[in-house]
């Protein structure tokens, strides 16, 4: 505690990854550990964010177009506040995730995939999370010139607990208990061979409050 005192910020990141069958096209897979350390000097005092992370994936192409994937991951997370009880707690998370990918050419690809989460909190008031979360993505790629990526996603989600606390923000990804729908847009045109232009749009919408809209534009000269 006197050491943080003298904080203003700091960042500490941590990432081990190892590959198995990394370049082969039949099978493969990885185990990474990830561990991450905040400190930020706020208007009431140093807050910490840690977060610790073991993920492993797995790939399987059965056919020369089909690639299935399971990944499987388990973690904490903790939030300590120098002056807030209310923003101390602990976050142990778990999820599963699904998905098949078909790729006939280098430029398409379409996947379907499908995620569990279960996520439980403990601090003043304890909460829990169960979030059922299924995506459709589509991605075109034209060499260099032209890529699209769009993405629409189902969620749901089952939570029990107050939901006006820290816990349950950092729980809920800024969703809502029950349905949820998220779609994401994103084009990028090269032109110029130099200038590249990217535009992406995100929609999110949850039962009981207003859609959210947000776009974003962006230029890039290489020089």
């Amino acid at each position: 505690p006197a050491a943080d005192s003298l904080i203003v910020g700091l960042t500490n990141n941590f990432r081990h990854t190892l590959f198995f069958n990394r370049s082969q096209l039949l099978f493969g897979g990885d185990y990474t550990y990830r561990r991450t350390d905040n400190r930020n000097l706020l208007s009431f005092g140093v807050e910490r964010q840690l977060k610790e992370e073991q993920e492993l994936n797995l790939r399987y192409r059965f056919q020369k177009d089909l690639i299935f994937r399971v990944g499987a991951a388990a973690g904490e997370r903790r939030n300590a506040s120098g002056n807030f009880a209310r923003r101390n707690y602990t976050i142990q998370a778990y999820r599963n995730r699904y998905a098949l990918s078909y790729q006939p050419g280098e430029a398409l690809v379409l996947t379907g995939s499908y995620q569990v989460r279960s996520e439980e909190s403990e601090a003043e008031q304890n909460n829990l999370l169960v979030s059922h979360d299924a995506t459709l993505e589509f991605q075109l790629n034209r060499s260099d010139r032209l890529a699209l990526r769009s993405e629409v996603s189902y969620v749901f989600n089952g939570f029990s607990g107050p939901q006006n606390t820290p816990a349950a923000f950092s729980m809920l990804q800024a969703l809502q208990p029950g349905d949820n729908l998220q779609a994401q847009l994103t084009f990028q045109r090269t032109f110029l061979e130099n200038v590249v232009v990217s535009l992406t749009y995100r929609g999110r919408f949850s039962g009981g409050v207003p859609a959210v809209h947000t776009g974003q534009v962006e230029v890039k000269a290489f020089l």
